[in-house]
């Protein structure tokens, strides 16, 4: 897509432009306001024409974003301007191609360019366009080394393209190559933070992940209108001592006896789906099909993936159907309709697997000469292609062969009184002498959710990750090499880095939060001090905050907690925050750290606005935050939630709480170690702006 630019007088001649960090640093800032690659795309070419001193510029990239299209961006100024979508022709091939190709830059003076086949064949192939006087190409180059495109410059206004503006046009396009990349992760983690959300909470089964405890970490939304519970109100209890302590006769079921704690006791690889019953918040029983997978870690169960579905409506169909077939042959008719008007496929067989009965959306599948459930028993494969054995009973999750698309067919069989003549038997038959009813549950649908989910976590683990962690390292470089240019410039280069180090931080947890839903956040531990950790945590987060005062208190001889070090250094980091955002912008923010019985409390306090009544079980859940205060700061709703995982894999706990006063309290405890720890000083107070006070001072008390 050319889009093309016009320079209303000549750019000034190298003679007249700063020195050449300046000139670089103010094309960079005019770049990094650009919102679109098409925006960018325009102020590089420009930029590059201005601070070189040239009369034609072009930027080019390999491919577009979708990668079908190349992108050029053209800039002709002086006596050759133009109007319109004028580019040339040949925009990546000769020695553009030759650039992109060897992903090094390629200066040439005018005597040399005329030595060179391909710039005589471009003289012919663009005779409307302005001839190249002299050419310097440099090459956009990406993560990893893979090019991106171009930028080229020809018909310098004074003199030849030397030394000098090979390099400064090499680092201007490596800068340049690095926002591009940067734009396109933006719109990467919005699409895919919008993908994940999507995927579960539109999931139909209910989703739970709990530890080895039975205690729930995540639920999605299908999974609180299932069971009438959400997180908060499961508050740490074990699911079995809710929903699962009693049988429907009203005896007490132990937990021994659970087969969800069975998995994770007797190390189960899988447990295979069952059915059972379940307890609403009201005390009424309903019946649930369950299917379990144990996660394990050196061969370990440390949580189970749960998924769940109310077959309540299910059942009362069986029922009914049982009821029909148990009935005089006069209702035939009935048990007809009735199948022939569920949507799913549902085929009906007497004792030696002669079909009977089949409703228009089985016909639809196996055709209309359905006439034994051998037929329907050919079609379906197992997941590593297999066929059915014959003498196999057909529940399960099979693969419909010989379709379109892609389908997969859950086979719930039901046995009724059937006789051999395919008509219910008043007398129910002898027994063993069943039918069959069979009812097939599209679920390709569920199936594919969880391959996106598995994908996304593979993605979000390498694709993202690993190129955000080059640009914010790339961030670091720069704001080191800031001496002794503008100011301007310098705040330009310290939001850059502000704004690479939260997008880091912002993958960071979303890592967690995929981790946590597939239920492979490893949580080793070793033991670690907290007074040791905090103050280093608090003084670097107070960089970020200039206008606020961070005040950090810990007990002197704080015992060693058995942790992962990362994981504490990333709660920490999002209470920081946390508390930084909300608690006013001149506000000031305390972070305690005590001994409280046998565990080592961290209390991160504000005096900002606080959250509504109610709402503290609510702030850890995903992708929630209070109206009160999410009108005060931008936010993605994860931060808590992430923060929940972490302190819940290192079997922890976390809460948050309004203040005497006014502010809010968040803070996490750990179990202590029974060994004692080192001793070291605790107590420190450090503001934004560098100012240091009270380091010995006494820790204070709630």
């Amino acid at each position: 897509m050319p889009v093309t630019t016009r320079l209303e007088s000549p750019p000034p001649a190298p003679d007249d432009s700063p020195d050449g960090s300046d000139r670089l640093f103010s094309a960079a800032l005019a770049i990094v306001s650009a919102r679109t690659v098409d925006d960018m795309l325009r102020e590089t070419t420009a930029r590059a024409a201005e601070f070189i001193g040239a009369r034609q510029a072009m930027t080019s990239l390999t491919v577009d974003r979708d990668r079908t299209r190349p992108l050029t961006a053209t800039h002709w100024s002086g006596t050759d301007a133009r109007f319109g979508p004028d580019v040339h022709a040949e925009a990546l091939s000769g020695m553009a191609a030759e650039v992109c190709r060897t992903n090094r830059p390629l200066r040439l003076r005018q005597a040399q360019l005329e030595r060179r086949s391909d710039w005589r064949e471009s003289l012919a192939a663009n005779g409307d366009a302005p001839p190249l006087r002299g050419f310097l190409g440099v090459p956009l180059i990406g993560h990893e080394g893979r090019n991106l495109g171009l930028i080229q410059l020809s018909d310098r206004i004074d003199g030849e393209f030397d030394a000098d503006d090979e390099r400064l046009l090499t680092s201007f396009a490596q800068f340049t190559a690095m926002a591009i990349e940067q734009l396109r992760l933006h719109a990467d983690l919005d699409y895919q933070s919008r993908l994940t959300l999507t995927v579960t909470e539109n999931a139909t089964s209910g989703l739970f992940l709990m530890d080895r405890q039975l205690r729930v970490t995540y639920m999605n939304s299908a999974a609180r209108e299932i069971t009438g519970h959400s997180l908060a109100g499961l508050d740490g209890r074990s699911f079995h001592e809710v929903v699962h302590h009693s049988r429907p006769d009203g005896t007490r079921l132990p937990i021994e006896e659970c087969r969800i704690w069975q998995a994770v006791i007797g190390e189960q690889a899988v447990l295979d789906p069952f059915e059972d019953w379940f307890i609403r918040p009201d005390g009424t029983f309903y019946p649930v099909r369950i299917a379990a997978a144990p996660i394990k870690r050196d061969d370990r169960v440390e949580s189970v993936v749960l998924e769940l579905q109310d077959i309540t409506s299910e059942r009362a169909v069986a029922r009914r159907l049982r009821d029909l077939a148990l009935s005089a042959s006069d209702r035939a008719a009935k048990l007809r309709g009735l199948i022939e008007s569920i949507g799913d496929p549902v085929v009906v067989s007497d004792r030696d697997g002669a079909v009977s009965l089949a409703n228009p959306a089985a016909v639809e599948i196996f055709g209309p000469n359905l006439v034994d459930v051998g037929q329907v028993r050919d079609r379906l494969r197992r997941d590593d292609g297999s066929r059915i054995p014959a003498d196999a009973d057909m529940a399960g999750s099979y693969l419909l062969a010989g379709a379109s698309r892609e389908t997969w067919f859950e086979v719930r069989p039901f046995a009724v009184p059937i006789g051999a003549t395919g008509h219910v038997d008043d007398d129910g038959g002898e027994a063993g002498d069943h039918g069959r009813i069979y009812v097939l549950r599209d679920v390709t649908a569920s199936r594919h959710a969880r391959v996106l989910r598995e994908t996304f976590i593979g993605m979000l683990s390498h694709e993202l990750r690993t190129p955000i962690t080059t640009v914010y390292g790339g961030a670091k470089v720069l704001a080191r090499h800031t001496d002794g240019i503008q100011s301007e410039v310098r705040s330009i280069v310290a939001d850059i880095e502000n704004e690479a180090e939260r997008l880091y931080r912002l993958v960071e947890d979303l890592v967690v939060l995929t981790k946590s839903e597939a239920a492979t956040l490893d949580a080793g531990g070793e033991p670690i001090l907290l007074q040791r950790i905090l103050p280093r945590l608090v003084a670097a987060e107070a960089h970020r905050w200039p206008t606020l005062e961070f005040d950090v208190h810990c007990t002197l001889d704080l015992p060693p907690v058995l942790a992962e070090q990362t994981y504490v250094e990333q709660v920490v980091r999002n209470l920081l925050t946390n508390a930084a955002k909300y608690g006013g912008a001149e506000g000031r923010v305390e972070v305690r750290g005590e001994l409280d019985g046998d565990e080592v409390v961290v209390r991160v306090l504000d005096r900002g606005p606080g959250f509504p009544e109610g709402d503290a079980s609510r702030l850890f859940d995903i992708y929630y935050r209070s109206p009160q205060v999410a009108r005060r700061a931008a936010g993605a709703g994860i931060g808590l939630f992430v923060s929940k995982a972490l302190v819940d894999a290192m079997d922890g706990r976390i809460w948050a709480a309004e203040r005497d006063g006014g502010g809010a309290e968040f803070g996490f405890a750990l179990s202590a170690l029974t060994e004692p720890g080192d001793q070291v000083p605790g107590h420190s107070s450090t503001r934004g702006k560098g100012r240091e006070v009270d380091r010995d001072g006494p820790p204070l008390r709630q």
